[in-house]
């Protein structure tokens, strides 16, 4: 699918687009891979990591979303786009509105505008869990740039670019986020978890590539695509990462839910449902219409249907999280 395709990653010094760049080389042989970013620093290092010399395709750009004359310029040739630069953090967006407004909206209009006068074939915007019932700021800024990504396939036309979004839940990874937290505070004896029955979706680094290159597989113009997933609780997550810490209980910040949402009651009327994931399309498509008129072998969502992380059936035991997690060495090495 990407061998011989010129691909641009926005945000391309990300952890995500970091992850991309690694599977990406290791797995296809692009004709061009260009990483876009306004992060100096964190472009030089990836640069020194994967050098024009020993990687050939490899083409690195100073710039971001925001700028749109870059991106006309950056994406002259490209045939797909990935779309990683977006602010997602709460409580930064929250301080900070004007600053995600100007990313995550306008920096999503000027991808949109580029890609189509650019004539690039396709774009996947990729947005988290707190699109689907945004409560703060992060979450509504990342719900309305969904909305102009499936919206830019009006303005693309029937054989322009094809715009559409995946969708993913919570990232953990031994390395990162809430489980490094978590061994950091081992090491005092003492796990802080805001609340025993808080649940999450589990995904990892290699599960999101996996699902965003299926995605772009499998999507067609305005599509919303989730991941089926399974859950896990929060205080699982500490007992697989600590085992003989005590768990202190702090009570939920103001920018975190008690369980997350991939898919709300109001989505789900447009939603179908298929083996290993969801479809959201676009509202003025009536689904009978599309179920009839194409071999998409998906199915309605049931109305009121709510795809959450506490009511989902597929769940991970504390040892399926150390596994997966790759814990079973680590807590080795460490005599727990």
């Amino acid at each position: 699918m990407l061998n011989k395709k010129a691909i641009l990653i926005t945000g391309g010094t990300n952890y995500l687009g970091k992850r991309f760049i690694e599977f990406v080389l290791e797995n296809y042989e692009p004709v061009k891979l260009i990483v876009l970013s306004s992060d100096e620093l964190e472009l030089q290092n990836v640069q020194q990591k994967y050098s024009a010399s020993d990687y050939p395709c490899m083409r690195y750009l100073i710039g971001g979303v925001r700028d749109r004359e870059v991106l006309y310029r950056a994406f002259k040739g490209i045939d797909i786009v990935i779309h990683t630069e977006f602010l997602h953090l709460a409580y930064v967006a929250e301080y900070n509105p004007f600053e995600a407004v100007k990313t995550n909206i306008v920096g999503a209009i000027n991808v949109i505008d580029a890609a189509i006068d650019r004539k690039v074939g396709k774009v996947i915007s990729i947005s988290t869990v707190s699109s689907s019932n945004p409560g703060m700021l992060a979450g509504l800024v990342e719900r309305a740039s969904e909305k102009l990504f499936v919206a830019g396939n009006n303005y693309s036309g029937q054989d322009g670019t094809c715009f559409g979004v995946a969708r993913i839940g919570s990232v953990f990874n031994p390395k990162e986020d809430l489980v490094s937290r978590f061994r950091s505070m081992s090491e005092t004896g003492v796990l802080a978890i805001s609340d025993t029955r808080r649940s999450r979706f589990w995904m990892t680094n290699d599960d999101i590539i996996e699902f965003v290159l299926f995605s772009l597989e499998q999507m067609t113009k305005g599509d919303i695509l989730i991941p089926k997933l399974p859950s896990i609780r929060e205080i699982d997550l500490a007992r697989a990462v600590a085992p003989d810490s005590e768990i202190k209980i702090t009570g939920l910040n103001p920018s975190e839910n008690l369980h997350e949402i991939l898919l709300s009651e109001d989505d789900s009327q447009f939603a179908l449902e298929y083996e290993t994931y969801y479809s959201i399309v676009p509202f003025y498509l009536d689904i009978g219409t599309l179920i009839y008129l194409g071999p998409t072998h998906g199915v309605p969502c049931y109305h009121g249907f709510c795809y959450r992380s506490d009511t989902n059936k597929q769940w991970l035991s504390v040892e399926e999280i150390r596994e997966k997690l790759g814990l079973e060495q680590v807590l080795h090495e460490h005599g727990q």
